[in-house]
């Protein structure tokens, strides 16, 4: 594509689109989104627009992204007067990160892309030995050993917050019904509202505190 096709504002537009994954909410970029730059765009084939949730989503398509990757970005016209420090630092760095994609022949996309999970490599999850273990630990930690007092399901979260929530109460309760942990629930209403979200619900029962004897 020659660069004179594409003017600085249209430019800009399919860049924040670009450190967006390629597409937004007409809403969130509002303030780059020029409606006659977009159509003009969309006629090139650079763009589309489709309805989600009852707004604009604006996509770059596979063209918008090779034609943005063939260009030097240019920001501003030459004659533009009063360009921000920031703007000319941003078409530095643009133009920096474009001329390093041409040399290492990447695309734009392998850059900026949405990363793609690999369907056939799966996150394993900790077994449910491992989990108990890492709630007893983190339970003794903020209770100390032997335990001085009940631990509060909030701080025992915030103290497991790298496990799923739906792991971390399914295990919650299977050491309940083993008997190796008992949980229990708060009476005072400030209290309860105090630990937010943090209560794990099973059934009709809401439970707010847990014990580990030993």
């Amino acid at each position: 594509m020659n660069q004179a096709q594409l003017t600085p504002k249209q430019q800009i537009l399919l860049w924040v689109l670009l450190t967006r994954g390629g597409g937004a909410l007409q809403k969130d970029i509002e303030k780059w989104v020029d409606a006659k730059d977009r159509r003009v765009l969309e006629q090139r084939g650079c763009l589309r627009t489709t309805r989600q949730k009852r707004a604009n989503f604006i996509e770059m398509t596979d063209r918008g992204w090779r034609d943005l990757g063939e260009i030097a970005p240019q920001l501003f016209r030459e004659d533009e007067k009063r360009v921000s420090a920031d703007r000319r630092m941003l078409q530095f760095v643009l133009a920096g990160v474009s001329a390093f994609a041409r040399r290492k022949d990447y695309t734009l996309h392998e850059i900026f892309g949405p990363a793609k999970t690999d369907p056939a490599s799966p996150v394993s999850k900790p077994s449910g030995a491992v989990l108990e273990q890492q709630i007893r630990e983190a339970f003794f930690a903020i209770a100390g050993r032997p335990a001085r007092d009940n631990v509060r399901l909030s701080a025992l979260r915030a103290r497991l917050k790298h496990i799923d929530r739906e792991d971390l109460d399914a295990a919650l309760i299977a050491m309940r019904e083993k008997r190796t942990a008992q949980l229990m629930n708060l009476d005072n209403p400030r209290e309860i509202a105090a630990e937010g979200d943090a209560e794990l619900k099973s059934g009709i029962h809401v439970f707010h505190l847990v014990w580990i004897e030993k």
